[in-house]
């Protein structure tokens, strides 16, 4: 790999004094590595086996689900045990089985998580049987169409990194469109992030390609939702792929609205000292703050440039009575989410003689 051009000057592109080691040498170092780790992995298994050799163990599994009807969670604890003791660290099977599950009661990020999740698709119309948000929504399937012409077209979409080489973005931070899924958390912001980062590029070469492919009626194709598990696409004509100003406009806004709760996801996903009750603060602060119908919103304008230098964006403050209806509805409809699906019996509200 090191002796490939192309490798080469990736790694270059972020420092262009890097030198190359080796092949045989790098092969040492994973062979080392390798080693090292299969080491750890024997003498942990090792220490798990002496500390429980001949003891009684019990296993505990939590499983989560949702009524998708009622919004109501469910939880299940399934106890497995090695023997049948009558007892476990002098206490009964019983009452060391309930010490654990309120140890676990604390640890409801994943469920949190998931209710989030299903919040903020709810508030943007892209779940339940009847949309909640139609106009975002549609606002939605517009995105989408650019992305999926972006791989289903090898020429639009090499026009959009060519278009970002121009501008002088090394290889390594060149941005490709993000495709979403309802199975894939957050994905919804990335695309619109990605998009509004890319407009310019998007806009102009997306022009460039209606143009030449006008009489085309089938540039790309869709998801059919009008028939619930076909396999079967949509057609969609060339002509009917792109945002105008007042989309572009209203794009700015969702991914205004959309960035807090996806900050909200990747604490709660990826940091490992969240609390329960730290989770429970942030989505309390989400419904009853950023949800707020006279609240403000930071809107990050659009780059003037597609140079990196660029992608540190403007922010300015936009007024509730400014705000596309598209966001006044997604803030009431997460808000509203967020209640049915979480009780905040934590947080008490003052009361006033």
């Amino acid at each position: 790999m090191t002796t490939q051009t192309e490798f080469r000057d990736y790694v270059r592109g972020y420092d262009p004094r890097a030198a190359f080691p080796h092949s045989e040498t790098l092969r040492r170092i994973a062979v080392c590595v390798q080693q090292l780790q299969k080491a750890q992995r024997v003498a942990r298994t090792a220490r798990y086996i002496k500390k429980f050799k001949g003891g009684q163990c019990v296993g505990i599994q939590l499983d989560m689900w949702t009524d998708t009807a009622t919004h109501t969670a469910y939880a299940d604890v399934t106890q497995t045990t090695c023997e049948d003791p009558e007892d476990v660290n002098g206490d009964s099977a019983e009452l060391f089985l309930r010490s654990e599950i309120e140890k676990i009661s604390e640890k409801v990020d994943t469920c949190l998580l998931h209710q989030l999740q299903r919040g903020v698709l709810y508030s943007v119309g892209l779940a339940g049987v009847k949309s909640k948000n139609p106009e975002c929504k549609s606002l939605f399937r517009k995105h989408n169409r650019v992305v999926m012409l972006s791989r289903q077209s090898l020429a639009f979409g090499k026009a959009l990194n060519i278009a970002q080489t121009k501008a002088g973005v090394p290889s390594q931070s060149i941005l490709n469109l993000e495709v979403t899924a309802t199975t894939r958390w957050g994905n919804q912001f990335k695309q619109v992030n990605k998009n509004n980062t890319l407009r310019q590029a998007i806009d102009a070469e997306l022009h460039a390609y209606k143009q030449a492919n006008r009489n085309n009626l089938e540039a790309i194709e869709e998801t059919n939702e009008s028939e619930e598990g076909s396999k079967v696409g949509t057609p969609v004509a060339a002509a009917d792929i792109g945002l105008d100003l007042i989309d572009w406009h209203n794009s700015e806004e969702l991914e205004s609205f959309l960035s807090y709760p996806f900050d909200i996801k990747e604490i709660l996903e990826h940091s490992g000292i969240c609390t329960g009750s730290q989770a429970m603060t942030l989505l309390y602060d989400l419904k009853e703050g950023f949800c707020d119908s006279g609240a403000h919103l930071d809107v990050k304008e659009f780059p003037l440039s597609l140079n990196l230098i660029h992608r540190e964006r403007v922010v300015k403050i936009r007024d509730a009575e400014d705000l596309s209806s598209i966001v006044t509805t997604a803030r009431n409809v997460l808000s509203d989410e967020l209640e049915s699906r979480i009780l905040f019996l934590l947080f008490v509200h003052p009361t006033h003689d």
